[in-house]
C-alpha cells in the first residue's frame, strides 16, 4: 500500500522539478539590440567595479543559461579574482571593443575590462528566439591575442604599421 503513495510523491516531484526549470528557462529577454548592448554595458561596470553578484543576478534573469551554470561560473570566478587582482591591479574601467551579427539570430558583444596592468576581454553571445534577444553564452579570455584577427587580405594593419615605423 505504501508503494502507490510513493510512486505519486515521486511523480510530483518530478513534475515541481520540470516546471522549475521550464521557469528558469524562460528568461526576460530584450526586444532590440540596443537594449542588449546596455545590458551588457551594465554587467561589465558592475564586473569592473566588483559588484559580481549583481552581474551574475543580471545575468541569470535575461539568459537561457540554467541559472545554476552561471552560480558555478561566479564561484569559480570569485576563487580567481583576488589572484588577478594582484596581478593587474585595480580596474580602471570597460571599453566596448566591438559587436559582431552572426545572420539574424546571433550578436556577439565583445569588451574589455581595463585594470593598471591589461585588460580582460569578456564575451557575451546573444540569442534571437522569435522576437526576443537573451544572453545564450559568455565567458572571457585574460590572452590578448585573442583580440586580434588579421586575414591575408587585411592590409589597413600594414598600412598602420610602416607609418608608425617612419
Amino acid at each position: 500500500m505504501g508503494r502507490p503513495a510513493t510512486t505519486i510523491r515521486y511523480f510530483v516531484g518530478l513534475l515541481t522539478t520540470l516546471l522549475l526549470l521550464s521557469a528558469d528557462a524562460q528568461a526576460r529577454g530584450f526586444s532590440s539590440t540596443r537594449q542588449v548592448l546596455d545590458f551588457g554595458n551594465q554587467v561589465m561596470m558592475d564586473v569592473s567595479q566588483v559588484r559580481l553578484d549583481d552581474a551574475w543576478r543580471q545575468m541569470k534573469s535575461h539568459s537561457n543559461i540554467p541559472a545554476a551554470g552561471i552560480d558555478s561560473f561566479g564561484r569559480q570566478y570569485r576563487a580567481h579574482y583576488d589572484q588577478a587582482i594582484r596581478h593587474y591591479g585595480p580596474s580602471v574601467g570597460v571599453e566596448m571593443m566591438k559587436t559582431e551579427m552572426a545572420g539574424n539570430s546571433f550578436l556577439r558583444a565583445t569588451y574589455l575590462v581595463k585594470y593598471e596592468a591589461t585588460a580582460i576581454t569578456w564575451f557575451m553571445i546573444f540569442y534571437k528566439v522569435r522576437d526576443t534577444w537573451v544572453l545564450n553564452e559568455f565567458n572571457y579570455d585574460i590572452l590578448s591575442n585573442a583580440n586580434f584577427i588579421v586575414t591575408s587580405s587585411d592590409t589597413s594593419c600594414d598600412s598602420s604599421l610602416q607609418r608608425a615605423s617612419r
